[in-house]
């Protein structure tokens, strides 16, 4: 008999035998548990659960603190600071100034992560948590001051220049509301009639800051006065311009006349045709009101 022929046979008997054992070994443990496919759950790893994204999280705040659940809003804020904070780091990091609208979706670890924490400022506010509400407004000014965050009705808003809007709002008692030309406006007018200096320039600044280049825009499709039944098709301009007339009457009251005569010739060298409405039933010129002013200005 050939002797490679039986030391083969011999290795193919040990390998079977051994395989026998590992089988039996098998189906003992298998029996002898009382959990069903128990070899399965031993030897299959768990499947991992994807992450939720950063704006997904974003969207649960906003949802969160929109039904006054506070609480949870600060949660899930906190949540996406912790998961996405590193990675917004980086990004803010890479940037010298706003990306352009074109390309602010690149860097949405950044952007999600500030809106996460304008959102759980916003919360602390509503929960009357004043230093806790500052503190997240704080942290976005000084570590995430080129965030955007989109706007469902078309465009990027800046989430830094929101936070220090919500100081302003703590520290004068001011409310911005919905951040129309007309809204500021009319704050505008009812902080100057209560001699509330610091609140009229924070409004008149955010609504120059906002529509000056409408405004601007608007002024230079203008020959001369908006026609009757026209004039609110010009609402920046009359607005930017009646915020420039409240500002200067404003500085005016407080002995502050070189800056309230420099605000008054803005609004007669670029607002020329701006119109205000008076709730009497007509419109009056803001340039002619501002020159009215500046004669009584002192030198």
């Amino acid at each position: 008999m050939n002797l490679r022929f039986v030391r083969r046979e011999v290795v193919v008997l040990v390998m079977l035998l051994a395989a026998r054992a590992v089988l039996a070994e098998a189906s003992v443990v298998t029996s002898e548990s009382d959990v069903p496919d128990a070899q399965t759950v031993l030897i299959q790893p768990a499947r991992s659960v994807p992450a939720m994204s950063s704006a997904m999280l974003t969207q649960k705040a906003w949802k969160a603190l929109a039904d006054k659940r506070y609480d949870e809003a600060v949660l899930i804020s906190d949540e996406t600071e912790s998961r996405y904070g590193p990675l917004a780091d980086r990004q803010q990091q890479r940037l010298r100034a706003f990306a352009p609208p074109e390309q602010a979706a690149q860097y949405s670890a950044l952007n999600d992560v500030a809106t996460a924490l304008f959102i759980k400022g916003r919360a602390y506010r509503l929960l009357e948590r004043r230093d806790e509400a500052r503190q997240a407004f704080l942290d976005i000014i000084q570590n995430y001051r080129f965030a955007q965050c989109w706007d469902p009705k078309g465009w990027f808003w800046k989430v830094a220049e929101a936070a220090q809007d919500e100081i302003h709002s703590m520290d004068f008692s001011v409310d911005f509301g919905d951040y129309t030309s007309q809204t500021l406006t009319s704050q505008a007018w009812k902080a100057y009639q209560a001699n509330k200096h610091e609140a009229v320039e924070l409004y008149t600044r955010k609504c120059l800051e906002l529509y000056s280049e409408t405004a601007l825009k608007m002024q230079s499709e203008l020959h001369d006065f908006a026609p009757k039944g026209q004039e609110n098709d010009y609402w920046a301009l009359n607005d930017v311009a009646t915020c420039l007339l409240i500002r200067g009457k404003s500085l005016q009251r407080q002995r502050r006349n070189r800056e309230a005569a420099l605000a008054f010739g803005e609004i007669i060298g670029k607002y020329s045709y701006a119109l205000c409405w008076n709730p009497n039933g007509h419109f009056w010129r803001v340039a002619e009101a501002a020159q009215r002013s500046m004669t009584v200005v002192s030198p």
